[in-house]
């Protein structure tokens, strides 16, 4: 039968190696967020394994719209930074594009797994307009 798709936001920081470096710091929160997004995403693929369900991970970083101009210079730090090939920084995305590929991803059943920003991107463009 149909595996039930499910999706999820969970964030392109979820990829990083090297949060254990924020134990014990102010910035302590932001391990135990990525620790939790991972977890989400470790059930999710056990999920999968089992075809019990078709999960849509979707890892954004930084998400921006046209409504907030505030957004557009840390838009234009984070692209600079993942252009020049920092390996840490994705590209933002809008939110136009994460809701397209969340609901393309939904209805494309070859689709699953993790998705960071060129998929996210690929995916929001094989939804009709």
């Amino acid at each position: 039968g149909r595996v039930p798709p499910f999706a999820f936001i969970s964030a392109a920081e979820a990829g990083w190696t090297f949060d254990n470096m924020f134990q014990g710091t102010p910035a302590e929160w932001l391990h135990r967020y990525l620790v939790a997004k991972r977890a989400v995403e470790d059930e999710l693929m056990a999920l999968a394994a089992s075809n019990s369900l078709r999960p849509i991970i979707v890892r954004p970083s930084l998400i921006w719209s046209w409504e907030n101009p505030g957004a557009l210079p840390p838009v234009a730090a984070f692209t600079i930074a993942s252009k020049i090939g920092v390996p840490f920084i994705d590209e933002p995305v809008m939110v136009e594009e994460v809701a397209s590929a969340i609901v393309a991803g939904l209805g494309a059943e070859a689709e699953q797994g993790v998705f960071r920003f060129k998929d996210i991107r690929r995916l929001a463009k094989t939804l009709p307009n």
